[in-house]
């Protein structure tokens, strides 16, 4: 086995080595906490094992509410539009086919929502048309027309929203103050005795293994945590040896753990 590995680090991409550094944030929090509680991640372990084998059936369950979602949402609908279109005659029909537009409405967004809202904009869209068309016929499908659209205006912006998590921000702000250290100017050597970072302007700076809390690998980075700190460590910048090398070794001094 080669007797040091040598990382000659190069300038990051922020953005796609931003959601590795929040997936090894967040598991950093999961590893310091089974530390520290042991006994409750063993009773937590117990309870995703009973959930996982139930899993198959759990998704059966989704699967056939969001078909009678779907089914109630038409069935409804097709009720709903000739109610509107003449109350006094099909009042009957009217009432029920609210009820079972609304239960479809209400299952579709509980369990698919993208569905529900390109079933509604669609509808709302057309039962528009078609009052705006006959107006003395069919203007009554308005109030079944604005709410469809209301509802597809407020799902269709939410899914394109994509929630920041604090880890996420945390990746963010632990990138850019790296930017600021001037990465390609660093070097760090991992050998049997630990691992040595220098800077051509400074001395180097020794950390025995013995200070590392663990080790995180994710696909293209390398990640030892210290008790205050991380260093990032490009996969693709180790000039000596391999990784499976330096894992075998890393593996041996701390906790290590592999992100897919």
């Amino acid at each position: 086995m080669t007797d040091s590995f040598t990382f000659s680090l190069s300038p990051l991409d922020t953005e796609a080595l931003l959601p590795q550094l929040a997936a090894a944030l967040e598991k950093r929090v999961e590893l310091y906490s089974r530390q520290r509680l042991l006994g409750l991640w063993q009773v937590t372990h117990k309870l995703s094992n009973a959930k996982r084998g139930s899993q198959p059936v759990a998704n059966h369950r989704k699967r056939l509410r969001q078909f009678l979602g779907l089914l109630l949402w038409v069935l409804g609908l097709l009720m709903l539009a000739p109610g509107l279109i003449d109350p006094q005659e099909l009042f009957v029909p009217l009432v029920a086919g609210a009820c079972a537009f609304f239960l479809g409405q209400l299952t579709l967004w509980l369990y698919q929502r993208t569905l529900l809202a390109i079933l509604d904009l669609a509808c709302g869209l057309f039962l528009c048309m078609s009052a705006l068309g006959a107006p003395n016929q069919m203007l009554g499908l308005l109030w079944a027309a604005v709410p469809c659209l209301l509802v597809s205006v407020a799902v269709l912006p939410s899914r394109r929203r994509q929630r920041t998590t604090p880890f996420e921000k945390e990746a963010r702000n632990l990138l850019a103050k790296y930017q600021d250290l001037k990465p390609h100017t660093i070097q760090a050597v991992f050998d049997h005795q630990g691992l040595t970072v220098s800077q051509p302007e400074g001395n180097p700076s020794v950390y025995p293994y013995s200070t590392v809390s663990f080790f995180v690998e994710t696909p293209d980075l390398l990640l030892p945590f210290f008790q205050d700190t991380v260093l990032l460590l490009p996969k693709y910048d180790l000039t000596t040896g391999t990784m499976d090398q330096l894992r075998t070794l890393l593996a041996q001094q701390a906790p290590y753990e592999i992100l897919e």
